[in-house]
């Protein structure tokens, strides 16, 4: 005989549960607001919530030298000169990741200096919304494009070598 609440029961079990959106993310925050904003957006979208950690030098630097990153996001809220820290911030980040760059500077010579050195700028405030699509549209230009972009302008660090005379070292060095 057929049991009919047998088979709600199992239907009920068997629900399929949503899996959250995977970008691996890591947001360096200088401020609570920007960071609620940021955490709020991911997890009303599904996406899976980056790892937040303080924008300081010397904390972006261990991070980033022990994780895996897709997108690093930046906050630069409290930056006086937004080009020139994320100048100095660019040397301690991975070549391969995408770098979203919040700040409150709005100028066009920030936004180009940025798109320079491969970084991707967002004005705030910003809404939730502006947010997650900008962080979608950034995900999806790297899975489309083979990581192609403004992420991939970035260049290696480059040093030079100089012998004044023969006998010097420098073929030595650069080999």
């Amino acid at each position: 005989m057929f049991d009919l609440v047998d088979s709600l029961r199992k239907s009920r079990n068997t629900e399929s549960i949503v899996e959250q959106e995977k970008i691996r993310s890591v947001l360096f925050s200088q401020t609570a607001e920007c960071e609620e904003l940021v955490l709020e957006a991911y997890r009303f979208e599904g996406i899976a919530p980056p790892v937040v950690i303080k924008n300081d030098d010397a904390e972006i630097s261990e991070h980033v030298r022990h994780s895996e990153i897709e997108i690093v996001i930046v906050e630069l809220n409290n930056s006086k000169d937004v080009s020139a820290d994320a100048e100095r911030i660019s040397h301690l980040l991975p070549n391969h990741a995408s770098v979203i760059v919040i700040g409150s500077e709005d100028a066009i010579s920030t936004i180009r200096n940025l798109k320079e050195i491969g970084f991707y700028y967002l004005f705030w405030p910003i809404t939730k919304q502006e947010l997650i699509d900008f962080v979608r549209s950034v995900s999806e230009n790297r899975k489309r494009h083979s990581n192609r972009g403004p992420g991939q302008n970035r260049r290696a660090k480059y040093i030079s070598i100089v012998g004044a005379k023969g006998g010097v070292g420098a073929t030595f060095v650069c080999a």
